[in-house]
């Protein structure tokens, strides 16, 4: 009876927040002394609450006085829910209480489920923290800032920063949260990691994206490559205009770069279910990945057409007019360039760009240039 007595009074104190009574209280009467901890570090905590209403070196006094009891607490539990649910007004001292919870729960060597549980959370939140301090600086990287991005999902971030174009930052969360990502990713939301990313930005940023993304999104929906050749095929034609002074060399660059990556990605397991759906049809002419290397054959003759014999065609044009069903075509195609090349350039297109095609399709080069002649 006299024990509760006690313990009311005690409670009464901390209520009041007297805390340094209590603490005097309950050494007198050997009582828990962490209860007192406890309850100081939780108005400690609540103060921290207010970080954009209180002087920064106030709240620095106040963080260092929660970090020094949570030293004092056995309890880790308490501890860790504490170091996950603190507020702090600099992200280095958030870091800091989450490497300190983690610190003192991983030397436990048999631990509890819920204490493996938080341990868990704690790793997740620390990582969760590095990606936003990697991916937010300066101003933008505020308390209330991290409390948004801590509870976002990864797909839906990289999905905002790739609408944005911010592609490093998207890749940093892809890579940093890959797995999480793994298990979450419909296949609509696959989709929407490749197509959202504005066929504006550069070749670079977008090759960047497609090496870091596109190996996870085969590995999960292999049936999502012919809508990613779509894109790509998409994002090539684009360089045109936004590239005309490179074009059509950094469309072979980009297409060749491409290529190569999913080359790699669809060799590396053929018997796989994955292997085998990422692989069907590889090698018939209108397969995904011969796709691409029929627009990069093309480009390759428009780069004859250009540095060769300073002949601009446009891709559609010239890829609607050379192909192997109409030969038509590409007598027309064939006609139309040789009034544009000088005289003395007839030859050497001949055997630059005429010759190449007839042997390529078995054609009869007399038949292509005798109607360029009558």
């Amino acid at each position: 009876m006299e024990i509760l007595v006690f313990i009311n009074r005690l409670e009464r104190l901390l209520q009041r927040g007297k805390f340094k009574e209590a603490e005097n209280f309950a050494k007198i009467f050997s009582l828990d002394i962490e209860l007192v901890y406890k309850a100081r570090i939780k108005w400690l905590m609540s103060r921290l609450q207010l970080w954009n209403k209180i002087p920064l070196e106030t709240l620095d006094v106040i963080f260092n006085d929660l970090f020094s009891l949570l030293k004092e607490i056995k309890d880790l539990e308490f501890v860790a829910e504490c170091c996950l649910k603190t507020v702090a007004p600099k992200l280095s001292k958030i870091q800091q209480l989450l490497e300190y919870a983690i610190d003192r729960i991983a030397v436990i060597p048999t631990k509890s489920e819920n204490l493996q549980r938080l341990l868990d959370s704690l790793g997740v939140s620390l990582r969760t923290l590095v990606t936003f301090m990697l991916v937010c600086s300066g101003e933008s990287a505020t308390p209330d800032k991290w409390l948004i991005f801590s509870t976002a999902n990864p797909i839906s971030l990289c999905k905002q920063h790739l609408s944005r174009g911010e592609v490093k930052e998207a890749i940093i969360i892809c890579c940093r949260h890959n797995r999480k990502m793994k298990g979450e990713l419909t296949e609509s939301m696959a989709v929407s990691l490749f197509e959202i990313l504005p066929l504006s930005v550069t070749v670079g940023d977008t090759l960047k994206w497609y090496e870091c993304y596109v190996p996870l999104l085969l590995s999960i929906h292999p049936q999502t490559l012919l809508r990613l050749t779509r894109r790509i095929i998409d994002k090539a034609k684009r360089l045109e205009l936004s590239e005309s002074d490179n074009w059509p060399d950094i469309g072979v660059i980009f297409l060749t770069d491409m290529i190569s990556l999913l080359e790699k990605l669809l060799s590396l397991d053929d018997s796989s279910p994955k292997g085998v759906a990422l692989n069907q049809g590889k090698y018939l002419p209108d397969s995904p990945i011969n796709q691409l290397r029929n627009m990069v054959a093309k480009l390759e003759k428009l780069y004859i057409l250009k540095h060769n014999h300073s002949i601009l065609v446009s891709y559609d044009t010239f890829a609607n007019q050379y192909g192997v069903k109409n030969l038509e075509e590409f007598v027309q195609l064939t006609s139309l360039l040789f009034e544009i090349v000088p005289v003395e350039g007839i030859s050497s297109l001949i055997k630059d760009f005429v010759e190449p095609y007839c042997v390529e399709h078995y054609r009869d080069i007399d038949y292509v240039i005798s109607q360029y002649i009558i």
